[in-house]
């Protein structure tokens, strides 16, 4: 008899698991899961009671299989164990027993009291936010503006101007496209309607696939799409070198703490001598996109005695504390 549950788990995820048999099916199976909220579907089951998950299942549709899917919820508390206990009573012979155990992953985020106000200075900043995370998980955060926001939040200059070139390049191809397939005409039209002023080049590249995913079955159309985006990315790879190598720099010295913003290139821009309201929310996600805890905001003032910019994400200091 073979038994199946993943090892590592995180918080908010589906989890697989399987119990496999020789001969025939049991009389029933006993079922009981705790710290796991419930399981979401089972394969294989033509019949099964619950109370208080708590699982009888009496049918099956084939013999020597019983699988499913078991949910959970992210918690605030970094570390959680679920329990899965099986009780396999055949129709005669010696009752199998699993009792199995599993620790269900995630990270709580918080912060220390923010400054009322920061004096933004070019060599350093004496005062930061300070985001104390706790848990084992890979975590990623957003940037969102709040209403109210004052302070210039946007991409490098350069780079609005490299992702400008290539979304005409991109345009230009398509266009051409359109010609040639009129049957993806709103496919193509689209996809030119992204909104990317603070996009990435990468994520304006993710969306445009995801949009033309529908058209994929169009083998033809979906190699000639590709062929311009890909064109398009080499044509400007030289210019994009030195960003490939801030990016490389970004996530080698954030991957200590296995936390990272999902746009480290957004800038804080503040005029000489001015002071402006900053008013951000920060979205706290896993590698399965589950949010990790309730967003944080940050209102302050931000103040500068220069022309200032600098990555938002330096305005941080992230320290993580594990949980064995």
């Amino acid at each position: 008899m073979e038994f199946f549950l993943a090892d590592d788990i995180l918080q908010g995820e589906d989890v697989p698991f399987y119990l496999l048999w020789d001969g025939k099916n049991p009389k029933k199976i006993d079922l009981e899961i705790s710290g796991f909220d419930s399981v979401k579907e089972f394969h294989n089951v033509a019949e099964y009671t619950n109370k208080k998950n708590r699982y009888t299942i009496k049918k099956f549709h084939i013999n020597g299989y019983l699988g499913g899917l078991i949910s959970t919820k992210i918690t605030k508390k970094p570390l959680i164990v679920g329990r899965i206990r099986i009780r396999f009573i055949p129709e005669d012979g010696a009752i199998s027993k699993f009792d199995e155990s599993r620790n269900l992953y995630t990270t709580s985020v918080k912060m220390s009291d923010a400054p009322k106000s920061i004096q933004l200075i070019s060599e350093a900043h004496p005062e930061r936010f300070h985001l104390q995370l706790k848990g084992k998980t890979t975590v990623f955060f957003e940037i969102e503006e709040l209403e109210g926001n004052e302070c210039k939040i946007d991409l490098p200059q350069d780079l609005k101007e490299l992702k400008e070139k290539v979304r005409i390049d991109i345009a230009s191809g398509f266009k051409e496209l359109e010609i040639r397939f009129p049957q993806h005409r709103d496919t193509l039209e689209l996809i030119l309607e992204l909104e990317n002023s603070k996009q990435s080049v990468e994520s304006l590249t993710e969306d445009i696939l995801e949009k033309i995913e529908k058209s994929f079955e169009d083998q033809e159309f979906a190699e000639n799409v590709l062929m311009v985006i890909f064109t398009t990315v080499t044509k400007h790879i030289e210019s994009r070198k030195s960003l490939i190598n801030s990016l490389q720099e970004y996530f080698e010295s954030y991957s200590s703490n296995k936390a990272y913003f999902t746009n480290p290139l957004l800038h804080i821009y503040v005029n000489k001598c001015e002071s402006c309201r900053f008013a951000i929310r920060i979205h706290t996600f896993d590698l399965n996109k589950g949010e990790c805890g309730k967003p944080i905001e940050i209102k302050t003032t931000v103040k500068s005695e220069s022309n200032y910019q600098s990555p938002v994400k330096d305005l941080f200091t992230i320290e993580r504390k594990y949980d064995d």
